[in-house]
């Protein structure tokens, strides 16, 4: 034992931490196999566009034009590059399309720290490998993978990176600690996922709290707090710099984003800041469910199985049975004042969850805390639940190999134990509890799982969503006959049920399961206590438990497809090729209805082929143009025609509708697609004849609807914008147009006899572009809410368009600096140890 505690221990563990995740994750390492969502089929013909446009530029351009008619390419999180220090950065890069390799390199980093982490704690290797495997094997990072988000579970995988850093910092107070903190808090920012960001700094800072308050390390104590705060800060300051690019972008852009600030739908008229409170506690986590954290599949797992009260779920916040009681054991059965920092952070963490359940705990949080409102999904700060029940696992799993648990057994045993603790006092009566409601629920679990149906489980809100104007009787039915009955000459329609007994079944299997693996993991502990197992070999049963409760449920979301079908997004088909063929610059609005259409509004493929849309999806879109399709201005001829649609995609004729069909991809069968001509679409910039004053923004989105709205003829803005603009002007001519590459940059000539205003078929966007006429700058509006405009004054003019970010370019230069810094921190601290050594040694001689 002592052998495997030292060095041997800790090559086995390591072992252990490189190939375990390799074999799991073979079929998407070797085979290239992938999961496909809708999430990772929207980001990769983002990905696509960007490449082939660094390819032929040196670099993404600033404004992506590809989706919602343009935004911005850095600030929007479609593309953000980071410092040169982000080693995990240049690992993606360098495994290129293998998602499954860059998901390991993650999870390789992740788990690594942890374990690192664990041992400098002074926890043996096995104990340090049983807690790491509960953080980085747990099913809901695997239903992250699932679901394609790539940047949550970098992000969660460098949490254990975050930690470690600070514990250093609070251990041994140096500059290479300081510059090491700032390294690892800039890695996980530069995931670019800042709500799992923020829950582990926000931990992390009540964790130093925590510990500086109640266990007062050393190298904190009297005149040296001091010092330490001030290495803290300094770490602070240089991550804030490290991560100034992106994050420069990010910030300027924030503000205009529906992140950052209410809509004018919402408000009356009036914008407000932050994300509304129903946006804000999506996907609270019902108290009720709290019995998933034993029995997964209570509620359903994820998809149509799931039943809770989440609007749906991809994964389960489970992170093990066994794990949870190992984490009991060792919170009760060691000693120092981490375990409960640990247990109050865990709760804490539990009890954000709750969301709008718990409004007077979140409410503060939402209208209080920094940055707080921008975020939704509070169960989402349940990712972070396995790294502190991991971290008492370890300690439960330590105390297995030592002798304090025995209570009895051999006269030696007994003569080195302590007097033993409550909760060991009565574990023989909780093991033989746990056998017998396994057996009961092995012969009664049928007639159980039954009676929760009749009391009106298994049904979720959208099950009754889809049953029409009976949909009150058929659930009635559902929850009080025998499906048996049901079956035969019912009205209830047979994929619902179907739906209802997979998740009977599912119910029965996952308390079946949970029951099994409390009652082995409590037998093991009792064995052991009685002193007739030996430490070590409880210790590898339990974390065998641990591992095998993992991998179960891991499996159930891990549902790969050949990368031909993960690619499938980036194939042409007819549509595509009939648009390239076409000489642009043109946008479409694919509007198809049919489930499963690739022609649907929310598609982000045509970015792939270099196709301008007015449709797309991404999280963090402009607030305006986020109006403009709440509104349901989005779908009217005159704002199509005002962004420049030239071809319209459905998945039916609209020839009715005045749209000529121009082509039809596979006629005749289902799937296939109609391109229509929209005979009034704009040019990218045109004279309008005069202003129209709107009583505020939402009138304007009003308006739009109208038949009276003509983006031709008049500029819509709200009354109390731009005073000093004339309500009249002279309609001039543009002339001739240089296009520059993905629309960040543009010139055009116009001319008229009399000052005139120039309306651009351009998304606004304020701290984005500027202007300038014959050289001179010249201020950009805003006009029908979403469009810029410019006033021109009489003559012949030269008009000139660009991207910019100014926060982009300051971030980049302040970044490469705080690197500089860093670098020299810790190269310091790795020559002045050895420096001093060296004159130690000549000292003595």
């Amino acid at each position: 034992m002592k052998q495997l505690s030292g060095k041997a221990g800790h090559v086995a563990a390591i072992l252990i931490l490189i190939l375990l995740p390799l074999i799991f994750f073979w079929q998407m390492i070797v085979l290239g196999e992938e999961p496909v969502s809708g999430d990772s089929q929207a980001v990769k013909p983002l990905g696509r566009w960007a490449l082939a446009a660094e390819e032929e530029l040196g670099e993404t351009p600033l404004w992506c034009p590809a989706v919602f008619a343009g935004m911005p390419s850095y600030g929007s999180f479609i593309y953000t590059p980071s410092n040169p220090l982000d080693v995990m950065r240049q690992l993606r890069l360098w495994f290129g399309q293998t998602r499954g390799m860059r998901y390991y390199m993650s999870l390789l980093v992740g788990g690594l720290a942890l374990y690192f982490w664990l041992t400098w704690r002074r926890r043996p290797p096995l104990a340090a490998l049983g807690g790491t495997l509960i953080y980085v094997m747990t099913p809901y990072f695997l239903g992250t993978i699932a679901a394609g988000h790539s940047t949550k579970l970098q992000a969660l995988f460098l949490v254990p990176v975050v930690f470690l850093a600070i514990d250093l910092l609070l251990s041994r107070r140096t500059l290479a600690a300081t510059g090491f903190l700032a390294v690892a808090v800039a890695m996980e920012l530069w995931n670019n996922h800042p709500q799992i960001s923020y829950y582990a700094f926000f931990l992390g800072a009540l964790y130093v709290i925590g510990v500086l308050i109640f266990d007062r390390p050393e190298a904190w104590k009297g005149k040296k707090l001091i010092w330490g705060l001030a290495l803290g800060c300094v770490a602070l300051l240089l991550a804030a710099g490290l991560v100034l690019e992106p994050y420069g972008s990010i910030l300027e852009y924030t503000p205009h984003s529906i992140r950052g600030e209410g809509s004018v739908l919402d408000a009356g008229g009036e914008a407000a800041s932050g994300a509304g409170w129903d946006y804000a506690t999506a996907w609270s986590f019902h108290p009720e469910e709290l019995i998933c954290f034993l029995f997964p599949a209570w509620f359903g797992l994820k998809g149509g199985t799931y039943w809770g009260s989440l609007i749906f779920t991809q994964s389960t916040h489970y992170f093990g049975v066994t794990a949870l009681l190992l984490g009991v054991v060792g919170l009760f059965l060691t000693r120092g004042v981490r375990r409960w920092i640990w247990l109050v952070l865990g709760f804490l963490v539990l009890l954000i969850g709750f969301g709008r359940h718990l409004p007077v705990l979140y409410g503060p949080m939402y209208h209080l805390l920094p940055m707080f409102d921008r975020f939704r999904v509070p169960s989402m700060a349940y990712a972070l639940l396995p790294l502190f029940v991991g971290l008492l696992a370890a300690d439960g799993i330590g105390v297995m190999m030592g002798d304090r648990i025995a209570t009895s057994g051999t006269p030696a045993a007994k003569k080195k134990a302590q007097a033993p603790p409550a909760l060991m006092r009565y574990w023989m009566p909780v093991t033989v509890t746990l056998g017998v409601l396994l057996v009961l629920w092995v012969f009664l679990g049928g007639a159980i799982a039954d009676q929760i149906r009749s009391w009106g489980g298994f049904v979720h809100a959208w099950d009754a969503s889809s049953l029409g104007p009976h949909s009150e009787r058929i659930l009635d039915a559902l929850r009080t006959r025998p499906l048996d009955a049901l079956r035969q000459g019912s009205p209830i329609p047979p994929a619902l049920i179907s739906r209802v007994t997979e998740r009977m079944s599912m119910l029965r299997q996952t308390v079946t399961t949970g029951l099994l693996l409390l009652f082995l993991s409590a037998l093991v502990i009792e064995t052991r206590r009685r002193g007739r197992l030996g430490g070590f070999a409880a210790a590898f049963l339990l974390v065998a438990l641990v591992g095998a409760d993992l991998w179960i449920h891991d499996r159930k979301f891990y549902e790969l497809h050949p990368k031909s079908t993960a690619d499938s997004v980036l194939r042409e088909d007819g549509v595509v090729r009939f648009l390239k063929a076409q000489e642009g610059p043109f946008r479409v609005a694919p509007i198809a209805q049919e489930p499963g259409s690739p022609n649907g509004f929310g598609t982000n493929r045509f970015a792939a082929f270099g196709i301008e849309s007015v449709g797309g999806y991404q999280p963090a879109k402009l607030r305006a143009y986020d109006d403009l399709i709440r509104s349901g201005a989005i779908y009217t001829l005159g704002v199509l025609d005002m962004l420049g649609v030239q071809y319209v995609i459905s998945d039916g004729n609209l020839e009715g509708a005045g749209l000529p069909l121009a082509y039809q991809d596979r006629p005749g069968e289902q799937g296939g697609s109609f391109v229509h001509v929209n005979p009034g679409a704009h040019p990218r910039a045109w004279f309008v004849r005069g202003v129209e004053r709107r009583e505020s923004a939402v009138h304007i989105l009003e308006g739009m609807q109208t038949p009276e709205f003509n983006p031709g003829a008049q500029a819509w803005i709200a009354k109390e914008d731009y005073p000093d603009l004339p309500a009249v002007y002279s309609p001039g001519e543009v002339g001739s147009a240089n296009v520059g590459l993905q629309e960040s940059q543009y010139e055009v000539t116009v001319s008229g006899p009399e000052p005139g205003l120039l309306v651009f078929s351009e998304i606004y966007y304020e701290p984005g572009w500027k202007a300038s006429i014959d050289g001179e700058e010249a201020v950009l509006l805003k006009v029908n809410h979403v469009l810029r405009a410019l006033a021109v004054p009489v003559g012949t003019h030269s008009v000139r368009v660009w991207a910019v970010s100014p926060a982009r370019e300051a971030g980049v230069r302040v970044s490469r600096i705080a690197a500089l810094i860093c670098l020299g921190l810790l190269a310091w601290g790795w020559i002045l140890p050895r420096l001093r050594s060296r004159k130690a040694v000549v000292e003595g001689d």
